[in-house]
């Protein structure tokens, strides 16, 4: 504030200050706080890491981790193809990991057949299980089997046990995984098979082998047996080249024989 001062003859102003002169800058006032990054307030608790996952312990310590997790999808697999019906331990699964001959779901499935016991308690009912493969997989093949072995034989396709009979065998070829038309090609290469329906020898079916029948038993006057056609087939082959070696000649009269050559030696598929 100005100082008035009487008795001069002017008007004097002191504005304070530090005695400097009277017409200099004005001083700076107060700055206002610097403004700096100030962390939140604590809440009181602290967040932490995930725990890491616990190394496996038992019969599944040690093991290779990629071959463990990798055989574990598959028994989960397998054990949805069996509705859950049974547990696969884990002194089971480290064997399976343990075993390098198994690398997928078919090479499981068998392991487990034959190592489960009475820990699958549905096995003899659930045979698409013992190669890997669903209800519906299993039971569409088997219909085209049966197809196929009725055209061939003339008879019913035998059940499949799983212990090395005729289908277990044929679904073994190709790790369940056998066509219609690669049963069919198995078939007729089995020579028990042949020997037993002996017309499959000669190329024929079983509708083709009662056709040549049907022309037999006009030759001989009499019905053949299905023994007796095969072994005059046989006889016919052999007559007219080295394509099956005579076992057992045919039972038959000269002059059956002589008939029947007139009468089906055209007509017998060479």
């Amino acid at each position: 504030m100005a100082n008035l001062y009487e008795g001069g003859t002017g008007q004097v102003e002191d504005y304070g200050g530090d005695g400097g002169s009277s017409g200099g800058t004005p001083a700076p006032g107060p700055q206002p706080p610097q403004q700096g990054y100030a962390p939140p307030p604590s809440s009181g608790t602290q967040t932490s890491s995930p725990a890491a996952p616990k190394p496996p312990s038992g019969p599944l310590a040690g093991l290779p981790q990629y071959r463990l997790a990798q055989m574990q999808d598959l028994v989960t697999q397998w054990e949805q193809l069996i509705g859950y019906q049974g547990t696969v331990s884990d002194q089971l699964l480290a064997n399976i990991v343990n075993n390098y001959t198994i690398s997928d779901i078919y090479d499981v499935a068998q392991y487990l057949k034959g190592n489960m016991g009475s820990a699958w308690t549905n096995m003899s009912i659930q045979p698409w299980a013992w190669y890997g493969m669903s209800a519906t997989e299993y039971n569409s093949k088997l219909a085209s089997y049966r197809s196929t072995w009725s055209q061939l034989t003339g008879t019913e396709l035998p059940a499949n046990d799983g212990n090395g009979n005729l289908v277990d065998q044929a679904l073994k070829q190709y790790q369940g995984q056998m066509s219609d038309t690669q049963f069919q090609q198995w078939l007729m290469s089995q020579d028990s098979i042949k020997n037993t329906y002996g017309w499959l020898k000669y190329g024929l079916n079983f509708d083709q082998f009662q056709q040549q029948k049907q022309t037999m038993n006009l030759a001989f006057g009499r019905s053949l047996t299905d023994t007796e056609g095969v072994t005059q087939l046989q006889y016919l082959h052999s007559a007219t080249g080295p394509l099956m070696s005579v076992a057992n000649q045919p039972t038959f009269t000269q002059q059956e024989k002589k008939a029947a050559n007139v009468g089906i030696s055209d007509s017998v598929a060479r």
